[in-house]
């Protein structure tokens, strides 16, 4: 083989991964590619974020053969969205739920709540609270100066129903006070969106970017498994352009399989 000071040659336009490629989430083959997270800017970028040690031993002056390891792995899959749906900010946003409103809202100003069943734990609101927008307080009995509580930690709720269960029974002759806002009913005209917990249904099975390869029928693929995005999201609007929001979807080890590093590639043959 001659020397050569370039490393084109005539496969080379057969070897190309062309422009931006799509991200989809719960990829499964070419003909099921999974649901399309929409229009990007800049593309996005895909890592498998290996982490790899060589032992440092005394008397070595650097790495050597066959000492390097892999100790760890944290893929990531970088995404510059440039449609912004309530479907993408759910992604975006761990632990987040949209709720329909009509926007035919009534609030209901600081008021005493009316206690439910036994043990004197379950309060009543009104029915369709607005995600976010209900204020707890517990005064001490002889109305002692009253206590802000925190959704969560000191009680949970039903938005729908309205209930509202303390996770410890306020002491006994408590007063329970509260301010709210719920639906008054109507076509939904916007989507509230609120933020909790992150539940195992906020994993999502892979994110996947596909793009085209030069010579080829079929995509390279390139994802990752059990993605959330990390906490780094914003949105940031700018005079005479579009906002690109970029999402970090981090992957996550399956406890099932915890030496299955969640990250993977295909590469056409066709």
């Amino acid at each position: 083989m001659l020397l050569t000071k370039t490393g084109f040659t005539v496969n080379t336009k057969n070897r190309l991964v062309l422009d931006a490629g799509a991200v989809y989430r719960d990829f499964v083959s070419f003909a099921a590619p999974g649901t399309l997270l929409g229009a990007t800017r800049d593309g996005a970028v895909w890592n498998p974020g290996l982490v790899i040690r060589s032992p440092e031993i005394d008397g070595l002056v650097g790495d050597y053969k066959e000492l390097a390891r892999i100790v760890g792995a944290r893929p990531t899959l970088q995404v510059n969205l440039l449609e912004c749906t309530v479907a993408n900010l759910l992604l975006a946003l761990p632990g987040a739920d949209a709720t329909a409103s009509s926007g035919a809202r009534t609030y209901v100003p600081l008021s005493f709540l009316e206690l439910g069943a036994p043990p004197l734990v379950i309060f009543n609101t009104h029915a369709d609270l607005v995600p976010g927008m209900l204020s707890v307080w517990v005064a001490p009995a002889g109305l002692g100066p009253a206590v802000l509580k925190t959704e969560f930690i000191d009680y949970t709720v039903v938005n729908a129903t309205g209930v509202v269960t303390f996770l410890v029974p306020p002491a006994l002759d408590s007063v329970v006070l509260a301010e709210y806002t719920f639906d008054a009913g109507g076509p939904a005209t916007y989507d509230m969106i609120s933020f909790g917990d992150i539940a195992a249904g906020d994993y999502i099975g892979n994110v996947a970017l596909v793009a085209t390869v030069s010579g080829h029928t079929d995509p390279i693929v390139l994802g990752i498994n059990n993605a959330i995005a990390d906490a780094g999201y914003s949105l940031k609007t700018a005079n005479q352009n579009e906002a690109v929001t970029q999402v970090t979807f981090k992957a996550h080890f399956d406890p099932a399989a915890p030496t299955v590093i969640p990250a993977w590639a295909i590469y056409p043959r066709t």
